[in-house]
Parts: C-alpha cells; structure tokens; sequence
C-alpha cells in the first residue's frame, strides 16, 4: 500500500465529481435545493386563509368575526351578506367561506339562558393548531340578561354556521379544524360549553368527486413538465453532440420545421402519457374527470411551453447528463411551488408571490377549470398565459439554437 497512489486516485475521483455536472448536481447540489424549497413550502407557520359572510349582523357575530381577526397564522376577508360566496371562492381564490346565518346571535343567546351559563374566561382556543389567539378578543360580548328558567324537557341547540369548501383549491382539513376550533373555543369563552356551536362543511363541488379527482390536473401537469423540458433538452444536446444538428443543416429541412416537427411528437408524446394516467386512475380509483377540448389545447399550448424552455436548456450545458440535471433543478422547484400538489394559500406570502408567476401555476389551474369546474373562461384565460411564455421561451430556444455548434 503506497499513500501517494491513494492520494491519486482519491484526488482524480474530486476532480472527476467536480467536473461532471451531472453527479456534482445529484451529490451537492440537489440536497440544497431540496432542503430549500421545501423549507420555503413547510418550514415556515402555517397561514391559513379564510373569508367570513355575515348574515346575521349582530354583536355575537361581530365578535366572532373579531375573534377569527385576533387568531395568528389566519387571514380573514370578510365579504357582503348579499355576495355568492361560491362565485367570490372562485374569483379569489380562497377554498373556504365561513358563514354566519341569520339568528346566529340570537340563538347563542338562547343556549346561554337555557344552560344558565354566564360568561367566563375559561375556554381555550386549541393553540396546537392555532399557534396563539387573543383570547381577550372573545369576551367582547356581553350577556347582560338574567338566564331563563327552563323546563326539564328544554335543551339548548347548537348555533350552526356554515363552511363552504371548495376542494379543487386541495383546502387542507387543517384549515376545517382550526374554524371548528376557534367557533366552539368562542362560544365556551360565552357560554361555558363549545357543544352549544357547530360547524357544518359543504362542499361546493359535486360529491362524485373523489380527492384523487383533484388532484389528477396536477399530475397531468407534471407528466407535460417533464416531457416538455426534460425529454427536450436530453435530446437537443445529444444532437448537438452527435452531429446530427450540423448534419441537419445541410439537408432541406430548415430550423423551423425541425423545431415544429420536435413540439408536435412531444405534444404526441404528452397525449400518449396522459391517456395513460386517465386510463388507470379510472381502472383503480374510477375517476369522474374526463378530458375535454379546452383539456387538449391546455395540453398543447403547455407542451410549447415546456419544449421552449427544454431548447433554452439543451443549448446552456455541455452534455446530456448536465442538461438532466439542469432540467431537474428547473423541474423540481416548479413542481413544488406551483400549488399543484399543495394549496397556494397555505404557503407564505413570498412563496405565492413566486407562484404566482410560474407557467405550471396557471397550466395547473387551467386544467382545473376545465376538466372540475367547468369554467372554460377561466381556463382559456390560464391558457392565453401559458401560451403567451410558451411562444417567447421557444423564440428564445430558437433563436439561441445553432445548427452549426459542434
């Protein structure tokens, strides 16, 4: 055994990692992003967003509204008695509205004459699920009758409100906790029994929907991510590096119709893929989302997209394990801050902001609103943006795509 022959071949295997940009991005590089995007997505508190509707308008309901407010971690928008709450869910992008019915107040009221309860501060919001709440906040109210008597037959009826949960925005169950939570933790604090409140869920959606049916658009538009920019740019560079590019160039065939001929095999490609997962996930879990038209031209217009930015990789690297790699570091992240797995409105704020510009956040919700919703408005309108970057990163790929580099 010889030290200097260790230290050898010990430094040429440094080099040989360094210099691969393939197994340099899986050894260090790909950790890092990983611990980073998924700190950003869930190392942060989780922010719950909410919208309350108050139909009842009175003291009692004002303070729970006040008390929702007070509750860290949680965003309330309060919108109009008058308003469609499933037609604000969708506009706004908030997958839950609580709603607080006429006779809320008045009932809460009731319950606490025919409990003989007075108000106390002894109730506790669960603050492993909340993080802290301003527990003076939910004293606001003030019974200032003497309780009712009762006969042995009256019982008291739970006060029930209402929340509206759209499921194609993936609403966590966290978030039906914490309302459940902070509505009985309210009325404990007035009077003295969380059992005298109750929280109803209503989906707004049909029941035929099952939780894999939401989450179909986002695995559909993983298999057009990948396709599109991984099976382009490993293909584009082992065409520069074979030759075949510079042999293209002296054929008739001129760069546009190459690069047309490239997009529709990947959209082939992409139906092919997605045909598959329908067919399975219906076999095994019988789905009810079905592909429409506007599905097919989301389909296309996010295979442009994503081939587009493959072009703009293929030509920044310098061999096909690099551009693998450099498509996974492009691939991953999207994939995660895209809302496509995840609701967006439990990420913080800055992470939306990211999201918010991403071609697979509105292919995403395209696809969403075409095959769930049914709101083909929305997904030509999620669609006019995917194509819009589809068509500059492939005038860009085009452009930075030379037939004659070696």
């Amino acid at each position: 055994m010889k030290l200097s022959r260790i230290y050898i071949d010990f430094i040429s295997s440094l080099k040989i990692l360094f210099r691969g940009g393939s197994s340099f991005f899986w050894v260090l590089a790909f950790p890092i992003i990983v611990m980073l995007v998924l700190g950003s997505v869930y190392g942060q508190d989780v922010s719950y967003k909410l919208a309350i509707q108050d139909k009842d308008n009175s003291s009692t309901a004002a303070a729970l509204v006040k008390a929702f407010n007070s509750t860290q971690n949680m965003t309330v928008n309060t919108i109009a008695a008058n308003e469609d709450a499933e037609a604000y869910m969708r506009s706004s992008g908030i997958g839950a509205v609580l709603i607080i019915p006429v006779g809320f107040g008045k009932q809460v009221q009731q319950n606490v004459a025919l409990s003989k309860a007075s108000p106390t501060a002894g109730g506790q919001v669960n603050s492993s699920m909340l993080g802290q709440t301003n527990t003076s906040s939910l004293n606001v109210v003030n019974i200032g009758q003497a309780p009712l008597k009762s006969s042995n037959n009256t019982t008291a009826m739970p006060a029930t409100l209402t929340l509206l949960v759209d499921q194609s925005q993936l609403v966590t169950p966290g978030t039906i906790g914490v309302v459940d939570s902070i509505a009985k933790g309210f009325v404990t604090q007035i009077a003295g029994s969380g059992q005298l409140a109750n929280v109803t869920t209503q989906q707004i959606l049909p029941s035929q929907f099952k939780n894999i049916d939401f989450f179909m658009p986002g695995i559909i538009s993983l298999a057009v991510l990948t396709i599109g920019v991984l099976g382009t740019s490993t293909t584009n560079t082992e065409y520069r590096l074979k030759g075949i590019l510079r042999k293209l160039s002296t054929t008739p065939l001129g760069k546009s119709d190459w690069l047309i001929a490239k997009m529709l095999y990947q959209f082939v490609v992409v139906l092919i893929s997605t045909a598959l997962i329908f067919v399975v996930a219906k076999l095994v879990y019988d789905v009810a989302t079905v592909p429409d038209a506007a599905t097919l031209l989301l389909l296309f217009v996010g295979t442009i997209c994503f081939t587009g930015i493959g072009m703009i990789v293929a030509r920044l690297v310098k061999s096909e394990e690099a551009a693998s790699a450099a498509s996974m570091a492009i691939i991953f992240p999207m994939l995660f801050l895209s809302g496509a797995f995840q609701p967006l409105q439990a990420m913080p704020d800055y992470v939306q902001t990211v999201a918010n510009v991403l071609p697979l956040t509105f292919l995403t919700n395209g696809l969403r609103d075409a095959m769930i919703l049914g709101d083909t408005a929305s997904a030509l309108y999620n669609m006019s943006v995917v194509l819009i970057t589809g068509v500059v990163f492939c005038v860009i790929g085009a452009l930075i795509t030379d037939w004659r580099d070696r």
